[in-house]
């Protein structure tokens, strides 16, 4: 998993850090994935190289690999050394558990505002093996999409009928539901449907804010030609494909300006074109196009300026895949806009270099800053 991995190679300083503060009798430090590693995998694309298995799902989605990660919490002379916990636990009961550790669970318990998170401290401590009974899992807006109470995980469709059902002890894949003429389906469909329609009536309907979409005065770094549009930010650099209204195409490209970004845009092969399909951008510098084809290979770690001096003469660049991929072009954008690039750049970690199956694409130019 990605978790793992991003993990693994940054543990040094999160262990260095947290063996410092586990020292102190006051102090509990907690490792979590970081919004950027999230819930593994971002996509279910490449699953060689970017796999959640044996969990199904990715970053987005409901399934196991897309809600289920790890978190480790030290805390010498409190937290038993070694122990595990399976307990269902949220990161909304961070903020329940510091205020009982802190000793303000009363003056909490007391407070109107509604706390969604519980306390698990005495699953931290080794005092008590279960917290959560259910939990509770949206998919968009409404749409309460999945429930897990115990082991047991039942999925409903878009009008909140119950459509799977799965024992993730037995089937942590979800790969094979349970029969739904079976006792055991009837039981837990009647068992989680309760708790659901219990969970329902305490929540309080809000307005969807996402569905108002964005306001494009304000997505200063959205526009694909942001730096012309706004000189006095010339550093924006946010994907231009990220900005649009829900349910809305994104705005159509302006021209593009020397060495300006264009976003974010998947190539051959991904998410739903053969990888036999030709490039968006076709003159290879780094990697093979097409799939199984001669490689072309390099020594200097890829960056932006590299790529882009290797398209000299050509109207754009794509970088892909932390720049294991540079390819050169007259046009770009045959198979879609994409949300997949998320590499850094092998020579330079401030930079993003596309991600499995999409080019970050740039005009190519003469310019000496880059973002």
């Amino acid at each position: 998993m990605q978790v793992r991995r991003t993990v693994g190679t940054a543990r040094a300083r999160p262990l260095s850090h947290t063996t410092r503060a586990s020292a102190r009798p006051r102090s509990l430090p907690c490792i979590s994935p970081a919004p950027r590693t999230d819930n593994g995998a971002p996509s279910n694309h490449d699953a060689a190289k970017r796999s959640n298995a044996p969990l199904s799902g990715f970053k987005g989605s409901n399934g196991e690999g897309g809600i289920r990660m790890p978190a480790i919490a030290r805390w010498s002379g409190h937290v038993p050394a070694g122990s595990v916990s399976h307990a269902l636990a949220s990161t909304t009961d961070i903020f329940a558990t510091m205020l009982a550790l802190a000793g303000d669970a009363a003056a909490a318990a007391a407070s109107p505002r509604v706390i969604d998170g519980l306390d698990m401290s005495g699953v931290l401590l080794g005092n008590e093996t279960e917290l959560h009974d259910c939990t509770y899992h949206y998919k968009t807006g409404a749409h309460l999409e999945a429930v897990r109470c115990g082991h047991f995980k039942l999925w409903f469709d878009a009008s909140g009928k119950p459509a799977r059902l799965y024992n993730l002890t037995a089937d942590v894949g979800e790969r094979a539901p349970v029969n739904a003429k079976s006792a055991l389906y009837a039981a837990q469909v009647a068992s989680i449907g309760a708790a659901r329609a219990a969970f329902l009536a305490t929540v309080v309907p809000v307005a969807d804010e996402l569905a108002k979409g964005t306001d494009p005065d304000l997505a200063l770094c959205g526009w694909p030609d942001s730096q012309t549009r706004f000189p006095d930010v010339p550093n924006c650099t946010s994907d231009p494909s990220l900005w649009f209204p829900f349910g809305r195409p994104p705005p159509t490209p302006a021209p593009p300006v020397p060495g300006a970004p264009q976003g974010c845009w998947w190539d051959k092969g991904f998410p739903d074109h053969p990888s036999a399909a030709p490039c968006d951008l076709p003159v290879v510098k780094r990697g093979g196009c097409p799939k199984g084809g001669a490689r072309v290979g390099g020594n200097a770690p890829m960056t932006l300026q590299l790529c882009n001096a290797l398209c000299n003469g050509h109207a754009f660049f794509g970088v892909q895949n932390g720049g294991t991929g540079c390819f050169c072009g007259a046009s770009f954008g045959s198979y879609g806009r994409s949300h997949n690039c998320t590499m850094p750049c092998a020579g330079n970690k401030k930079q993003m270099c596309g991600g499995p199956g999409a080019n970050s694409i740039f005009a190519v130019s003469n310019a000496t800053e880059w973002p």
